[in-house]
């Protein structure tokens, strides 16, 4: 018999024996042993709960590939319920067919050698739920020995949501890097550190550089003589310094080729989380054949400006559009 004595505040446990003059009877303290038991169950409660909690989906095997556990997440995730699913195989239920082969084959060399490739990792690969539709998740899978009995235990986690968002992602990283490729404008990025992290195909070309990996962490000093690059840098200094874009600036570089080049350009400050500014974006435009019709036409004004004041004939200009007249030296002199 075990009972609780209240009196002396410990479990025992009692064997009583008849014997010719009446009854034996013996007690052995076991309060030890109910203080353990009591940790096991809590324990053993304690693990039910938590798998039953989890996030991720838990599934144990035994060695021949049959489930023995399988959490409420599990049954969310892929369909089945607990006591429907308890005794088949994971081959025959969640791995995909094209991938049940392989896993048998996994199964079998762990078998043999103690080892498997995807184990004690983190790994992506496709499941397949109650309706027959495959999906990606992410898994890990753990071997586990207990009491000279062996089996595995898997924990795995539905990243449909998260690849549909990295698929996304991607696809507008795709569209962004082909519209700034296809842009004559020079395009770039750069770290606190005045080193470029991206560079379009335009700034690439405008930098004489073969390739975009060839100018990643490079500065300007690396492509530019040293007072054009001391330009560029003051003006990198100053956005992020003050976090403030510097708008349309005129400026004039000189290439490796020796090649002098108006840009007009514009640098923007790209704060983080923390609202300080950790990146920079540079966009400039190729104002160089402008420039030159600029000092073309000045030139040419000039030369008109000279001539209207050393001839001996009156020219006068009537705008018909802001019905104004113009009229040289000669004319006023003359009339």
């Amino acid at each position: 018999l075990e009972d609780y004595s209240t009196i002396f505040d410990f479990w025992f446990e009692a064997h009583l024996y008849p014997s010719p003059r009446g009854l034996s009877a013996y007690f052995r303290d076991i309060s030890e042993k109910k203080k353990a038991e009591d940790l096991l169950l809590t324990s053993e409660e304690s693990r039910r709960l938590i798998v039953s909690s989890a996030m991720d989906a838990i599934i144990c095997t035994d060695m021949s590939g049959n489930i023995t556990v399988w959490n409420r997440q599990a049954e969310k995730i892929f369909g089945w319920k607990e006591e429907e699913i308890l005794g088949m195989n994971l081959a025959e239920t969640i791995v995909p067919i094209a991938y049940r082969k392989s896993h048998k084959k996994g199964m079998s060399h762990y078998t043999k050698t103690g080892e498997g490739p995807v184990l004690n990792k983190i790994n992506e690969m496709y499941a397949l739920n109650r309706t027959g539709e495959e999906f990606p998740v992410e898994l890990t899978i753990i071997p586990i020995q207990q009491k000279g009995r062996e089996f595995f235990c898997a924990f795995i986690r539905d990243i449909s949501e998260r690849k549909r968002t990295e698929k996304k992602l991607q696809e507008e990283r795709t569209l962004l890097r082909t519209l700034i490729d296809n842009l004559p404008d020079y395009i770039y990025v750069k770290d606190t550190s005045f080193r470029h992290i991206i560079n379009n195909t335009s700034n690439v070309n405008l930098i004489g550089a073969a390739s975009e990996k060839e100018t990643l962490g490079k500065t300007a000093f690396d492509y530019f003589e040293e007072s054009v690059a001391q330009a560029i840098l003051a003006d990198d200094e100053y956005v992020f310094k003050t976090g403030k874009p510097i708008i349309s600036q005129e400026e004039l570089i000189k290439t490796r080729s020796g090649e002098e080049r108006w840009l007009l350009t514009t640098k923007v400050p790209l704060p983080d989380q923390n609202r300080k500014t950790s990146m920079l974006i540079g966009i400039s435009r190729d104002i160089t054949e402008i420039k030159k019709a600029q000092k073309e036409l000045e030139n040419s004004n000039a030369r008109f400006e000279m001539i209207s004041r050393t001839t001996n004939d009156a020219i006068w200009e009537w705008n018909l559009e802001t019905n104004s007249i113009w009229v040289n030296e000669m004319h006023q002199h003359l009339y």
